[in-house]
């Protein structure tokens, strides 16, 4: 989900595994740099709209997972939505990160809205919205639930925990 801490959990437990990490947002703003100024997820979503952004993200996950070995690769939180997109390698591992609700809120004032939410509606019930229709999604999808509601090297310890599979 977004800001669960997707990528800082697949930055640590790659760097447990002694394996490659690709953070699939990063990997967006690279294809899209390609022909385009280069911009971030949130404002390549703000200038094309959302079902640009998820047209990319879809295009862009299926040709990287082409050539795909082994690593860790931190998924959008709206990534799952489309079915096309969850025709991952047989052998990964798909790992929830669950963050409460009021912590997501709290990073989202840190961050800023993401773009794929309305911006004129309440953050709350809109996260509340979302967090609704993809969790049925994550629950079912994934091998492992992370709970992080905690700091950084909590969330490390967890990579830790998970470190044999």
């Amino acid at each position: 989900f977004t800001n669960s801490g997707k990528t800082s959990f697949g930055r640590s437990l790659s760097s447990i595994l002694m394996c490659p990490f690709y953070d699939l947002d990063r990997l967006i703003e690279e294809k899209y740099g390609e022909e385009n100024p280069k911009l971030t997820v949130r404002e390549i979503t703000i200038k094309e709209g959302v079902s640009f952004f998820r047209n990319l993200e879809k295009n862009v996950l299926k040709s990287f997972l082409k050539d795909f070995r082994s690593g860790v690769l931190a998924l959008g939180g709206g990534t799952l939505l489309d079915t096309s997109n969850r025709n991952l390698p047989k052998d990964s591992k798909l790992v929830y990160i669950e963050a409460d609700l009021s912590n997501v809120l709290q990073r989202i004032k840190q961050q800023g809205l993401p773009a794929t939410m309305n911006q004129a509606l309440d953050p709350e019930r809109e996260l509340k919205k979302n967090l609704d229709q993809r969790l049925p999604i994550y629950k079912k999808l994934a091998h492992l639930t992370i709970k992080n509601n905690g700091s950084l090297a909590d969330l490390y310890q967890e990579a830790l925990k998970l470190s044999h599979i």
